[in-house]
């Protein structure tokens, strides 16, 4: 109520601030319905649908949402969050599995007779299975004492189920097998499993570059390759 003192008026004012909607968009999805808006005041940590609700999309997988259809603005994961300072529309982003990628063709078979896999040339981030994989094979290279390997390849949450694995063996797998030291290709820098990995961004979002350096721990040899599993 308002207090008056003297030939003044106070008048007691609330005021809450612009509010912001975040607006999701099913992206092509081929069944189902978006989650519901929401709506909050400025500048409030919100946390994001942590799901695609009812949506699915044929031959895909849903991971998270993005600022363009296209898969190419800012990627928010289903936990993640949005501040609000402006109202926004997410789109669903879809991967898609290698089942769609390859039109049903099984993931050890080299449609095009190129040396490498179809599962392979899918992990390694090719556009189909009809695609040469040569250009997109490891580069290995002797570096201070360690063996580096160098290549692209989709992004963990790009890999639909299937694994990337760096295996590592003094022998070629004879006595020492490749799995005595192995890691899933990660999408960030670090050492695991003792394989240096030095992760950095595509042009492409669903891709990443790997360079891994391997110690030669026996002091004689050291072999590597990529394996690839559905």
């Amino acid at each position: 109520a308002p207090t008056i003192f003297g030939n003044s008026l106070l008048l007691n004012v609330t005021s809450t601030g612009p509010t912001y909607t975040v607006t999701y968009h099913n992206n092509n999805a081929t069944s189902g319905a978006v989650p519901s808006d929401q709506t909050k005041n400025h500048n409030v940590s919100l946390n994001l649908a942590t799901n695609s609700g009812s949506l699915a999309r044929t031959g895909y997988t849903f991971a998270g949402w993005n600022t363009q259809a296209d898969g190419l603005g800012t990627h928010y994961t289903v936990a993640g969050t949005y501040t609000t300072n402006a109202s926004v529309t997410l789109y669903a982003k879809w991967i898609m599995t290698f089942d769609n990628w390859s039109g049903g063709t099984g993931f050890g078979a080299d449609t095009n007779g190129d040396g490498t896999s179809n599962g392979m040339a899918w992990l390694l981030g090719l556009a189909n299975k009809n695609t040469n994989a040569a250009s997109r094979l490891p580069v290995v290279t002797p570096s201070g004492g360690n063996l580096q390997v160098t290549f692209t390849c989709l992004k963990v949450a790009n890999r639909g189920g299937a694994t990337l694995k760096l295996q590592v063996s003094d022998d070629l797998g004879v006595n020492d097998p490749w799995t005595s030291q192995e890691v899933v290709v990660p999408d960030s820098s670090g050492t695991v499993n003792g394989i240096l990995f030095t992760i950095s961004a595509n042009a492409d979002p669903n891709l990443i570059n790997v360079q891994a350096s391997i110690p030669n721990g026996t002091g004689s040899k050291v072999f590597a390759r990529l394996m690839g599993n559905p």
